[in-house]
């Protein structure tokens, strides 16, 4: 019985692993793309952007490409968390 229950543990350990670090790095990417999100939007608040109308189109289409990513990060990354749960709980 205790045997059964140490190889079960042992296989639901092992299943989890790959996810723990997917889990880790999808957090890791989705931080650093907020990060860029951020910049970006720290340059569109400087009204000095607004007096060149290249830079200001460039930063605004910058800023919605980074958010995109953010968000399919995000959405990455809830979803493994999703399935690392269900896996730890079975």
């Amino acid at each position: 019985m205790k045997r059964e229950e140490a190889e079960d543990r042992n296989a639901r350990s092992k299943a989890t692993r790959g996810l723990k670090k997917l889990v880790e790095r999808l957090e890791r990417q989705h931080m650093r793309a907020e990060e860029v999100v951020e910049g970006l939007q720290n340059q569109l608040g400087d009204p000095a952007i607004y007096d060149d109308k290249v830079a200001m189109k460039q930063a605004i289409d910058a800023h919605a490409k980074a958010r995109a990513k953010a968000d399919e990060l995000l959405a990455e990354w809830e979803a493994a968390v999703a399935e690392l749960d269900e896996a730890e709980n079975r």
